[in-house]
């Protein structure tokens, strides 16, 4: 009770001040939204035009608009156009009732309201006016525009229609289909629709459904095949003559097919908004649209220069730029960067998603920020003739990726056999490549260069991962230009393959990074060292704990200096040997010994260096010689991790190293004709040697 009469006169209060307040405070909302009144039944293709200009403010205060569909038909993909204001439109694209709703709004308040349209289809039953096409056209034939209302329909096709003669189609025309239909521009035939920009031409279904009629099968070769400011919509539900797949606009091979595009748009195809086969020309000078497709375009390799920034891909339900897989062989240099889903650069762009094997004969350039999705079964092979620059940036890389993410080895790779200066990876990310061996190749690598031709390339600022098979692979003679700040990771094999002639690239490779690879480092496979002159080639201690692994015998026939620090892996059986003029100076220090070991931590898993060669410059100092002296060596006709055949006055200077863990001797002198330092044994430790020390 206590509380009670404490309250209740705080409470008299507050009541009696709010019956004196009522008379100054505003009302919670002064908004009256008011959507208007649409009269009558309307039809399906008409305009709609919307008024909420009688919603209003009382209180006089500004707000703003915001209509959007609260119901509409099944399937519909009708549009509200400028619908922040207070007078939007929409085309109603099928027959049912629209619900829209307007909202208004300021920075304290909100009403809406909402209005419910009732759209039926118009009897688009042909007339005294439409005109009926339901025959081949076999002479010249210009088509008028019948109506000056464009949602009438002027003419309507109701059979497969074969055009073989020249077909004019004027601004503003509309061509319907029955369900199934098509039209097919066959040799000698022709088309030229020519709209404007206040005029396209239309080519539409009877019913404007996704799929309801067949297309435009381009199967001409004239240039003069034109379709401008003009809109081919609803087709794409069935496969042309001739044709495996379905598209709204097709271009048939079999007569090598051309056809001009620009300023159109393909909208709404069940299939392929637009079909380009290997040998068919699609110029493609301006901006066209490709909207609301189930897949927008399927293209040939050739023709990927085509797309540019001036072509727009938007709300297509697959949203990729298919690549059937061709040779690319153009008078000028090809262009390919990637499609855009709107204007803004790189920020929305679509990928290519390539099938097949991509030959590329000419000179190629890709611009940054171009995805790849690689099918399966695709590669890209640069053919001698043929260059591929590939120059991302940071912000905006270029990649070639699986199209299923695999632990390694999804699709076949890039292989390179031109020796053009301009091959060119930058910036660029190669991820899954590396399935199996590509055409000519006997290694599966992500990236392989051939040698017979020479092939050459610059890789900077790049990624290679998840190969089946090496990183990158080169064939004896080819070479790489330069490389630097380049990722190898999670590839099967080892990262980078090559031979001892490629290896002194390892001298000028800057900040290269091996991650989680079958071997972390550089493999130098069966191949002789051979420089012209007899110069000395350099092989550099690599960085991060990454080791050179020797996976088949390496013949030295001109020198080779190993530098403080290299670590060589030697695989079962391999051996090394130096032979004529050539020499193997290995000088370490003692914080950065030189070392030779088995790639397996086995006792005598490899054969040893063996030295059929005289020359001065055979130095030993700080090496560590492990796991050697497997078989007897060729000429010495002993066991040993180091050998010398007296029938070549072989010639070494040891001293300061370790020779362990052998089946053999440690060091075989074949006879007297060979020459090693007198204190061969005692300034050198040898440890866990089957048949000891020094043979001599």
């Amino acid at each position: 009770m206590r509380r009670i009469i404490v309250l209740f006169p705080m409470i008299l209060y507050g009541l009696l001040g709010c019956e004196q307040d009522d008379s100054t405070a505003e009302p919670i909302s002064s908004l009256e939204a008011d959507a208007g009144t649409i009269e009558g039944v309307q039809y399906v293709g008409e305009a709609i035009n919307l008024d909420g200009s009688k919603s209003k403010d009382t209180n006089g205060k500004p707000f703003q608009f915001s209509w959007r569909f609260k119901e509409v038909p099944t399937d519909s993909e009708s549009e509200l156009q400028n619908k922040n204001t207070a007078k939007p439109s929409f085309t109603p694209d099928m027959e049912g009732e629209y619900v829209v709703e307007l909202k208004i709004y300021n920075e304290t308040s909100h009403d809406t309201d909402e209005i419910t349209i009732s759209v039926e289809e118009r009897d688009t039953q042909p007339g005294e006016e439409t005109v009926i096409l339901d025959a081949d056209i076999l002479e010249d034939t210009h088509l008028v525009n019948i109506f000056e209302d464009d949602t009438k329909i002027d003419y309507l096709v109701t059979e497969d229609i074969s055009v073989r003669a020249l077909l004019t189609i004027d601004p503003s025309v509309t061509i319907a289909f029955e369900a199934g239909k098509g039209m097919y521009i066959d040799n000698p035939g022709t088309i030229n629709a020519n709209g404007t920009a206040n005029g396209d031409i239309v080519f539409t279904g009877k019913t404007k459904t996704s799929g309801f009629w067949t297309g435009l099968i381009i199967n001409s070769n004239k240039d003069q095949n034109l379709l401008q400011w003009t809109r081919v919509e609803y087709a794409g539900g069935y496969n042309g003559r001739g044709m495996d797949l379905p598209a709204s606009v097709a271009l048939d091979n079999e007569s090598f097919s051309i056809l001009t595009m620009s300023n159109s748009t393909i909208h709404a195809s069940a299939g392929y908004g637009l079909l380009v086969e290997p040998g068919t020309t699609w110029n493609a000078n301006v901006g066209n649209t490709f909207s609301n497709n189930h897949k927008p375009m399927l293209i040939a390799a050739s023709q990927l220069s085509k797309i540019d920034g001036l072509q727009e891909f938007k709300n297509n339900n697959i949203n990729v730029v298919e690549v059937i897989g061709n040779r690319v062989n153009s008078t000028e240099t090809s262009f390919w960067s990637s499609p855009q889903t709107d204007s803004s650069q790189f920020t929305n762009s679509i990928p290519y998603f390539v099938r097949g094997t991509i030959e590329i004969a000419s000179e190629v350039y890709i611009a940054e920020g171009t995805r790849f999705v690689m099918g399966q079964d695709a590669e890209i092979n640069v053919l001698p003739t043929g260059s591929l620059m590939a120059v991302g940036t940071a912000t905006y890389p270029i990649s070639f990726s699986e199209q299923i993410e695999s632990e390694s080895g999804f699709w076949r790779g890039i292989s390179i056999t031109s020796d053009s200066p301009k091959n060119e990876f930058k910036y660029v990310e190669i991820s899954g490549a590396g399935s199996e061996e590509m055409e000519g190749f006997t290694q599966k690598a992500a990236v392989a260069l051939e040698g017979s031709t020479k092939a050459s390339l610059k890789l900077t600022n790049s990624k290679i991962l998840s190969s089946g098979g090496h990183g990158l692979f080169l064939e004896n003679h080819a070479h790489l230009n330069s490389l630097g700040f380049v990722q190898f990771k999670n590839n099967k094999n080892s990262a980078i393959s090559l031979s001892a002639n490629a290896a002194e690239i390892m001298n000028h490779a800057d900040a290269v990074e091996y991650l989680e690879n079958g071997h972390n480092g550089v493999e130098i496979f069966e191949s002789i060292l051979l420089k012209l002159g007899g110069s000395e080639t350099v092989w550099p201690a690599l960085h991060f704990g990454a080791t050179y692994l020797v996976s088949g015998n390496l013949a030295l026939q001109s020198g080779l200096k190993l530098s403080p620090g290299t670590v060589l892996q030697m695989a079962d059986n391999a051996m090394i040997g130096v032979f004529g003029n050539a020499y193997l100076h290995a000088v370490g220090n003692n914080t950065s010994q030189i070392t030779f070991r088995g790639k397996n931590d086995v006792k005598g898993s490899w054969n040893g260096i063996l030295f059929q060669s005289g020359s001065e410059y055979n130095v030993f100092s700080n090496v560590n010689i492990k796991n050697a002296g497997k078989t007897a060596m060729m000429g010495v006709n002993k066991v040993a991790s180091i050998g010398l055949d007296g029938d070549y006055l072989a010639n070494l200077y040891i001293a300061n190293c370790i020779i362990s863990n052998g089946l053999g001797y440690g060091i075989a002198v074949e006879d007297n004709r060979a020459n090693i330092n007198d204190d061969a044994e005692t300034a050198n430790q040898f440890e866990d040697l089957d048949l000891g020390n020094l043979f001599q």
